[in-house]
């Protein structure tokens, strides 16, 4: 099986080209046929400069349900999210 690894890096609070990029990356995925094995990772610094930290942060945190089941996600955390976390 084909291993694929879509990588979301920072979006720094900008909804809607997260928006676009995730339906983006699912209509990507579905044109895809079974033997590949796919991977959504976000890299961090999810909130910061836009105006839509919080919608991106929810959109991140719902990102499995975005997407098939078969499809695996991951979020991790950046620099910007770990300063938010010392505050």
């Amino acid at each position: 099986m084909k291993k694929l690894y879509y990588a979301i890096g920072d979006i720094h609070g900008r909804h809607e080209e997260l928006s676009t990029l995730l339906q983006s990356i699912k209509a990507d995925i579905e044109n895809l046929n079974d033997e590949h094995e796919c991977y959504v990772i976000q890299v961090g610094d999810i909130i910061d400069r836009g105006e839509n930290s919080k919608a991106c942060v929810e959109s991140i945190m719902n990102l499995n349900k975005q997407f098939p089941k078969n499809v695996k996600t991951h979020a991790l955390q950046g620099n910007h999210e770990e300063i938010l976390c010392k505050l």
